[in-house]
């Protein structure tokens, strides 16, 4: 089980770092590469798992999915967690001022003497690395994988939360616990 999960989560911090490298040096739209690669890696996933789905058998692996400590599950703790260190990063640190600045205005920002390269790049691999944490989390979750787990809409959802709790598609602006409130509203619309 722990060579899988780390399997997964190394996968997603590859598919970061190509996604980074296309946008950061290659000068490709963000949106363009990220919608490509997520469509060349669904189909990986169809050939690998020969379209079917691969139900989850170890006990340990549904327990992540499914276990509660009081009224938390698991999932629930993992994500409070991850907000609050999303906020800090955000707010506290300097790649976090950098990340601001670099989506505000990355000539700006270049000029200011950041590297707009470096933090691109970073910021792409927390996104594949995060994305394939969220994808074991949903995989425990659901007790099953399958090639169109999350589709269609999955990735219009992130985008529609994000943009309800306020950021800005062009970038520069933007909370985490604003974009929490848009995960929330869109959580309790579709329930």
């Amino acid at each position: 089980l722990v060579p899988a999960i780390l399997i997964s989560l190394l996968v997603g911090i590859v598919v970061g770092a190509i996604n980074g490298f296309l946008v950061a040096k290659a000068g490709i739209n963000a949106f363009v590469v990220t919608l490509a690669l997520m469509l060349g890696c669904r189909s990986l996933s169809y050939l690998y798992s020969q379209e079917q789905s691969i139900l989850a058998t170890d006990p340990v692996f549904i327990e992540i999915g499914l276990g509660r400590i009081g009224n938390l599950t698991y999932i629930s703790i993992l994500f409070l967690v991850m907000l609050c260190l999303a906020h800090y990063v955000l707010r506290y640190t300097s790649h976090g001022r950098n990340t601001y600045a670099t989506g505000g205005n990355a000539n700006a920002a270049f000029n200011a003497g950041i590297n707009v390269t470096r933090t691109t790049f970073i910021n792409f691999v927390i996104c594949g690395f995060t994305g394939a944490l969220g994808g074991v989390l949903y995989a425990a979750q659901s007790g099953a994988s399958s090639p169109p787990l999350g589709w269609p809409d999955m990735h219009m959802l992130v985008i529609a939360a994000v943009v309800l709790g306020g950021s800005k598609l062009t970038g520069g602006f933007g909370n985490i616990w604003y974009t929490c409130g848009g995960v929330l509203i869109l959580g309790i619309v579709s329930n």
